[in-house]
Parts: structure tokens; C-alpha cells; sequence
């Protein structure tokens, strides 16, 4: 899964190497237009495949908010599921996502973190920590993410 993340990060440079050459290809010939279409049937074909592994991870995230009955937790990354373990640094904005859309008066996140130290900080602050030992201070919407004020709770298991 890390390596889709990492060709998505290319997404940018194709797209400005993508418009000039579109505009060369449409000059020219059909064949250019076939290889065109080619490129695009491909790519719909990778995201059909690696589905899949965004399917679980959803199904993973939906766990393990069920199985902590607090809104704020922070717990070690090897004691994570494995369709979560690499990438955490999203799990806390996944966990807040996907509770919000089943119940708006219950939000919940989840941090996933390699080492405690990182956190400790932030844990008499009461606001939303991200999956980058940071905090995010006035930027989650209230209105919409009813996410209370207390401290984290932490749930370290080795």
C-alpha cells in the first residue's frame, strides 16, 4: 500500500507533463491518441486493483474505534492491525472521519504513534493531535466534529 502513496505524490508532475503533451499527441497522429487512452485504461485499472487494500484498511479503522469506548486515544504502533501499521500518520483524521459519518455527536480519534515521548506534550492541551506529533489548534470544525476537550487517553501495549 506505502508504494501507491508514493506514486500518488507524482500526481502533480504528471499533470504538468501530461498537458503539453496532450496538446503534441493531439496534433499529430491517432496512434498518439491510442497511447493516450492506453495510459488511462491502465491507471483505471491499478486503482481497481489496489481497491482492495483501501476496502480493509476502512474495515480495520471501523474496528478499532469500535474497541476503545473513549473519544481520544493514543496507542502504540505495534498494537495496531496490520493494514494499519504503514501509514499512521492519517489514522487520527481517518478514525475522526469515518466516526463523525456514523454518529456526529460521537466523534473519535486514534493516534498510532512509534514512541510516547512524541506526545507527552500535548497531553494536557485537550485538542486534536494529528499523526505528526502535532496539534491542530482552531482548525477542526466544531460545528461538524463534536470532538470533547478532555485529555487523551493512552493504551500502550508493546
Amino acid at each position: 500500500m506505502a508504494i501507491f502513496y508514493a506514486e500518488a505524490s507524482y500526481m502533480p508532475l504528471a499533470f504538468f507533463v501530461a498537458i503539453p503533451l496532450l496538446f503534441d499527441v493531439i496534433k499529430g497522429n491517432r496512434m498518439g491518441l491510442y497511447a493516450i487512452a492506453s495510459i488511462f485504461i491502465l491507471c483505471l485499472l491499478k486503482i481497481t486493483l489496489v481497491a482492495h487494500l483501501y476496502s480493509d484498511r476502512i474495515v480495520q479503522v471501523e474496528k478499532i474505534t469500535a474497541e476503545h469506548k473513549e473519544s481520544k486515544v493514543i496507542i502504540s504502533k505495534n498494537g495496531l492491525p496490520e493494514e494499519l501499521k504503514p501509514i499512521t500518520w492519517g489514522l487520527p483524521f481517518e478514525t475522526l472521519l469515518i466516526t463523525t459519518l456514523s454518529d456526529k455527536d460521537k466523534c473519535k480519534t486514534i493516534v498510532g504513534a512509534a514512541s510516547i515521548d512524541e506526545y507527552e506534550r500535548f497531553m494536557g492541551l485537550g485538542q486534536f493531535i494529528n499523526g505528526m506529533g502535532n496539534t491542530i489548534k482552531g482548525s477542526i470544525d466544531t460545528s461538524y466534529f463534536k470532538l470533547d476537550t478532555s485529555n487523551y487517553v493512552i493504551k500502550w501495549k508493546e
